[in-house]
């Protein structure tokens, strides 16, 4: 169907002259760490590893390869996936394919194997079992509406499921699966559509691919309950997920003692929405679109302490008056990325284009990308720079570390769906997919 090199590898030798160009112009914000990153890739592209660790010319990739994501193995390793292929008219759809790089050669992008199923397979999560991991994702092959199916992959890279198999079917949307290992099982939650509103659904998952009874984890008379996210903590699996309808907030659940709390009352939220958790701390963040145009970009926090079961309290600082949502401090969040300030003022404006979260062993990292807009010339109004930003926060206190976002890329052309990898020892590496000069999307990668 597809031509599959054997390797793909995507160094992030972001084009020279995108970086070149953030280097001039955000100089007073990048300082020293633009030079530590230039130094990391020229690191990279040596004359030893060149045989390897030299990106795959695009020409010899035929289709598009976008939504990069991967989990640490726990090994010294990180398993990726990603999609080849478009589903847009007069293409043929995507494939998903299926890699692996290490610790060391984080750069290498290893293909492991290329899941070659009809129609569209979107969402994709893995969670790192005994001997083998789960990738599970949202299926559009019945042609009408999405299922949940999943695929085992065993740590020697084989695909032990090449069509994957049935999790959550029938009527309805079954959508936004996640997945987590408990030590002896997975556990797979996602939204499902009954009629009127979306519920919370789960159900267990065996080595042998056996999938258990479904279990409601999740239901409001009045809300839709969506975009579920299972972590792990110290004191057991926590469910997070959005409610949205008469009032938009956002849920916590232990399933340990099936006891659910409101994190955020009515905050006004809205957009996409991901947490990641250092083992206490649970950071949560959106991005939200405001603004009569739709021109003020926001990326917010929560961090939820699953000890005392509540939310951390926020530096004041952190917490501030903004325009269009409400009036006064608002307790217990951070505006990670305020899009009510002046446009001129923040350098960059317009949508997010992706936000993703991440915990490096020390501190919580959001990721985000953005635009800038032109003030003037033939193309006034349209993007003429694309960014992707980053700021660390204090786990235990939601300060910021650091008093600007960083911008660690810059480019001309677009910059699509910003996704963290972390070791949790303090090596990040950011994936992302851009476009080339003709127009063809492919992944990059940076090494922090």
């Amino acid at each position: 169907m597809r031509h599959v090199p054997k390797t793909l590898i995507c160094v992030v030798v972001v084009l020279a002259g995108g970086l070149v160009f953030g280097a001039a112009k955000y100089s007073d914000r990048i300082g020293g760490e633009f030079d530590f990153l230039v130094r990391s890739h020229l690191a990279i592209l040596q004359p030893a590893d060149a045989a390897s660790d030299t990106q795959v010319a695009r020409s010899a990739i035929p289709e598009d390869e976008t939504r990069p994501y991967g989990v640490y193995d726990g090994r010294g390793g990180y398993l990726l996936s990603w999609l080849r292929g478009s589903n847009y008219a007069g293409y043929d759809g995507t494939d998903q394919i299926l890699g692996r790089s290490s610790v060391s050669r984080p750069a290498a992008m290893e293909t492991l194997a290329t899941l070659r199923i009809a129609d569209a397979q979107e969402e994709t999560v893995i969670a790192v079992g005994r001997g083998q991991q789960l990738i599970v994702w949202q299926d559009l092959r019945n042609g009408k509406d999405y299922d949940v199916y999943g695929a085992r992959l065993s740590d020697d890279g084989r695909v032990l499921d090449p069509n994957g198999f049935l999790i959550a079917g029938g009527a309805g949307n079954q959508v936004s699966p996640t997945v987590i290992f408990n030590g002896t099982e997975y556990l797979v939650a996602w939204s499902h559509f009954e009629g009127v509103k979306y519920i919370i659904r789960s159900a267990k998952v065996s080595l042998a691919a056996q999938v258990s009874s479904v279990t409601l984890e999740a239901a409001s008379n009045d809300q839709h309950g969506l975009r579920p996210i299972l972590l792990k903590a110290g004191n057991g699996i926590w469910l997070f997920w959005a409610e949205a309808r008469s009032t938009n907030r956002l849920m916590a659940k232990q399933l340990s003692t099936g006891q659910s709390f409101p994190i955020a009352p009515d905050p006004g939220f809205g957009g996409k929405f991901v947490a990641v958790s250092d083992g206490r701390y649970v950071l949560l963040a959106l991005s939200i679109v405001q603004g009569k145009f739709y021109d003020h970009a926001d990326v917010l926090g929560i961090i939820w302490d699953t000890e005392k079961r509540s939310t951390v309290p926020i530096d004041p600082a952190t917490s501030k008056t903004f325009n269009r949502i409400g009036s006064g401090a608002r307790p217990g969040i951070m505006w990670i990325e305020d899009g009510s300030e002046s446009p001129r003022k923040r350098a960059f404006d317009g949508n997010i284009r992706g936000l993703n979260v991440a915990w490096d062993g020390k501190s919580f990292i959001a990721v985000w990308s953005t635009v800038i807009f032109s003030e003037s010339g033939p193309a006034a109004g349209r993007a003429s720079n694309h960014l992707i930003l980053t700021r660390r926060i204090d786990t235990a206190t939601g300060g910021f570390l650091g008093q600007e976002p960083k911008v660690v890329v810059q480019s001309k052309q677009p910059l699509r769906a910003p996704f963290l990898l972390s070791d949790g020892k303090g090596q990040v590496i950011l994936l992302y997919d851009t476009e080339n000069e003709q127009g063809k999307k492919l992944i990059q990668s940076l090494v922090f």
